[in-house]
């Protein structure tokens, strides 16, 4: 079930960020994930989209996966709750000549759409969602998805339980801290405390407790928890990085 594509030193973890990831401001101006050409080919190829299809892009931010994606589709539904990225979005199927890609202000909890599709598919936004919504969004995926329907999601999630390695954990937490924040960010705030604390053991409950609700990580064994109380069967998970892969679950 599980194919792993991954290391544990920091030469590979840099790999996979060239390889799979771009940290980048978006059209809406946050700092965030963008989802390389590699890592779409990838969603692609789990997901198998199919000519007569109706597909949701969750999080479809300035239209990376929906452009990929709607060639090989009967319809894309693009869910998306900024504005500036809609747009960016928008220009951009329009210099593609894409004309099957319908555009919807929403969030994984308020969707904006009841239509019902038969894969739902989500790259690098799910980890927006809180802990304590990630199982009322996973309900909402069910409602959308037809019979048999599909859920692929890539996102950061761990795939190892740090709270039993907490010394694997410091030692990724500190690696993906200066990656994943703005370096203003990282510099003001975080390295200080790095640099005059560089025996302390981060451990899961600092994580809780010094990172906002919205870009805390969360544990592979829990979302397929989530995905399991819904009635989801999970087909298959691929771990690119301890800290971030894609999950396949089917309604």
């Amino acid at each position: 079930m599980a194919k792993k594509d991954t290391g544990e030193n920091i030469a590979d973890w840099d790999e996979f960020f060239d390889k799979y990831v771009n940290l980048v401001t978006s059209p809406s101006g946050e700092y965030t994930f963008e989802s390389t050409p590699t890592l779409i080919e990838r969603l692609i190829n789990i997901s198998a989209p199919q000519p007569d299809e109706l597909v949701m892009d969750m999080g479809a931010g300035w239209g990376k996966v929906t452009t990929a994606i709607a060639p090989l589709v009967k319809k894309v539904i693009a869910v998306e709750p900024a504005k500036k990225n809609i747009a960016a979005s928008i220009e951009e199927i329009r210099k593609r000549g894409l004309t099957n890609v319908e555009f919807v202000r929403g969030e994984f909890l308020h969707p904006g759409t009841s239509e019902q599709v038969d894969l739902f598919i989500s790259s690098a936004a799910f980890h927006h969602v809180i802990e304590k919504d990630k199982g009322k969004a996973i309900a909402v995926m069910h409602n959308l998805l037809k019979k048999n329907g599909r859920v692929v999601i890539s996102d950061p999630f761990f795939f190892f339980d740090p709270e039993e390695d907490p010394e694997r954990f410091n030692r990724i937490y500190r690696y993906l801290t200066p990656k994943t924040l703005p370096e203003q960010i990282y510099k003001s705030y975080i390295e200080p405390h790095f640099i005059s604390n560089p025996e302390y053991v981060y451990t899961w409950k600092d994580m809780k407790r010094y990172t906002p609700k919205e870009g805390q990580y969360y544990k592979l064994s829990d979302l397929i928890s989530l995905f399991e109380k819904q009635g989801f069967k999970i087909t298959q998970w691929d771990e690119l990085a301890p800290f971030f892969g894609i999950i396949c679950a089917q309604k």
